[in-house]
């Protein structure tokens, strides 16, 4: 019989009463949060299962130095993915997304011409699998900035070169966000 000790592995929701992990978090992912921005954080944890260390969800910091400084939490697409599964009653579509192009769109906002997208996943009911589809507009989705020059808008826009993915993936991106909006359908 082996008298090796194995390491636990945490792969669970980050809990308060894992003070070990609690502050490796303030350390690390949690770095820019503050206080009760922590607390919260952490109630967002327990609340949805959602375990930061494995990019379940993120904590952005807008306006860190300024009186309107705010904390929003964003869940990833993995943790709405694994909030459906643990209900029992979620199916991945077999299918990719569906995608509408308009060429005259192609330009410095938008690479590819996309308009739109929709996802569709499945959820058991009433002895039955019911499709629920999540359909979102590029427009209204893609973080589109407007170009400034000399401290003024020039009324010229450009996607956010700090979203990178949105330039070099769109499909991706868009993909994504309209598989969020059918998982929040259908698993509030």
């Amino acid at each position: 019989m082996s008298t090796m000790m194995m390491p636990v592995m945490h792969r669970g929701a980050l809990t308060r009463r894992d003070k070990t992990r609690v502050s490796l978090f303030a350390k690390t992912k949690g770095k820019d949060l503050r206080g009760a921005e922590i607390d919260e954080a952490l109630e967002l944890c327990e609340l949805f299962q959602a375990n930061p260390f494995t990019n379940d969800i993120y904590f952005f910091v807008f306006d860190a130095d300024k009186s309107t400084r705010r904390v929003v939490p964003v869940m990833s697409i993995g943790q709405y993915r694994k909030t459906a599964a643990r209900s029992g009653t979620y199916r991945p579509s077999d299918k990719g997304p569906e995608f509408t192009y308009d060429l005259a769109l192609k330009g410095p906002t938008n690479p590819r011409g996309i308009v739109d997208c929709k996802v569709t996943v499945w959820q058991f009911s009433h002895n039955e699998w019911h499709p629920v589809a999540g359909y979102v507009r590029w427009e209204e989705r893609a973080p589109i900035k407007q170009i400034w020059r000399n401290n003024q808008p020039s009324g010229e826009y450009q996607l956010d070169p700090k979203k990178q993915n949105w330039a070099t993936m769109p499909e991706t991106m868009l993909a994504k966000c309209a598989e969020a909006d059918a998982l929040r359908k259908g698993w509030p």
